[in-house]
């Protein structure tokens, strides 16, 4: 190579070097008027996401001192995209009609089956006892399988984030949605247990044929309460999170068999499942 050649080289090099730089500058300034604009935003919508937390554990909490979801200081309490339904009642207690958009019964994480809650974090959440409601490793990697297919696959989310995504968002698949649900999720786990967040997730999240939470989905697929729920019939219903539409044994039994061993599989991974317990 030639003298004129190396110094056109270096020449090149340094233009590269510099709009590199300028480049890396410009998508930092961005990155961070774009965060800032989505933490304002959550900071002046922060005591409405707090008074729905307050409210729908309240709801919760009236399980187990003897009250109703329908009660004289809170009534029905519409949440984020989905409403708890409000109960009547005669004089005498009995039920005289139910009002609701979506159906669901709360139950108390008491009357949920452990294996539930071990099916649950085996195949949507491995460390969630671990972390503090972000998990930074699953986020690099959904941002690598984003980028190599070119599309928003994946979103690298926790349970925490998923309850924090169906309270306070409108599930849109964008970045400043995923900042926002970041927000929500660290005022979660700031202010709840781990259980008690296991419990809202339970509750809330929507298992297909407009049934949200495990009661109602178990009645609805089973015709079963919760807490009678066998290892299998739990996994089925956990495998229906990811979509409850795709993997609905009603919709299609093949495919929610295929899944449902995918969540056995997660189970024997974490060593929370041994072959002779697998019910097929």
């Amino acid at each position: 190579m030639g003298l004129i050649q190396k110094i056109k080289s270096k020449i090149n090099f340094r233009k590269t070097l510099k709009y590199t730089f300028y480049a890396g500058l410009a998508f930092f300034i961005f990155a961070s008027a774009y965060t800032t604009y989505y933490y304002i935003k959550w900071k002046s919508s922060e005591e409405i996401v707090l008074e729905k937390l307050k409210t729908y554990k309240k709801q919760l909490d009236y399980l187990r001192t003897g009250h109703t979801t329908s009660n004289s200081d809170g009534g029905s309490a519409t949440i984020g995209a989905v409403a708890i339904p409000t109960v009547v009642y005669d004089r005498n207690g009995f039920k005289i009609g139910e009002f609701f958009i979506e159906r669901r019964t709360l139950i108390p994480i008491e009357q949920i089956p452990p294996y539930v809650i071990k099916a649950l974090i085996a195949s949507e959440d491995r460390n969630f006892y671990d972390h503090g409601g972000v998990s930074y490793r699953s986020i690099m990697r959904a941002m690598v399988q984003n980028l190599l297919s070119f599309r928003f696959a994946q979103g690298g989310s926790t349970i925490t984030q998923q309850l924090a995504k169906v309270l306070f968002t409108q599930q849109e698949k964008t970045i400043g949605r995923k900042i926002f649900e970041y927000f929500c999720t660290l005022e979660i786990e700031e202010r709840f247990t781990k259980d008690e967040i296991l419990e809202m997730y339970l509750n809330l999240i929507y298992m297909g044929h407009g049934n949200y939470g495990i009661e109602s989905a178990s009645q609805y697929y089973f015709n079963k309460n919760a807490r009678r729920l066998t290892i299998g019939e739990a996994s089925m219903l956990v495998g229906l999170l990811p979509n409850p539409s795709i993997y609905s044994p009603i919709n299609d039994l093949s495919q929610s068999i295929r899944r449902q061993k995918t969540v056995f599989t997660a189970l024997s991974i974490m060593n929370l499942l041994t072959d002779k317990q697998i019910e097929y």
